[in-house]
């Protein structure tokens, strides 16, 4: 699920993670609302506290999410909803 924001290491608990949970981070190199760097910056701190966590920049701003990366984000859910099976 997308979220929007920023992080800071010491925000987390020391149980940020349920095992076998993953976060797929995506931002716009161009997005004038969050700097590309903050969503740089949570992904580490996500790994840093355990989580499998990967990022992808794109271009286009923060409204490219829903242009530019919708298939590869419904690509990725997809086949997470289908490993469930």
């Amino acid at each position: 699920v997308p979220v929007s924001g920023q992080l800071e290491y010491d925000w987390l608990g020391d149980e940020t993670s349920r095992p076998g949970a993953e976060d797929h981070a995506y931002h716009g190199r161009n997005d004038n609302l969050v700097p590309v760097s903050g969503g740089r910056s949570a992904t580490n701190i996500l790994q840093a506290k355990g989580v499998s966590a990967s990022f992808t920049e794109f271009d286009g701003g923060q409204l490219g999410l829903f242009t530019n990366m919708k298939m590869d984000i419904t690509r990725v859910l997809e086949e997470k909803i289908r490993s469930m099976d």
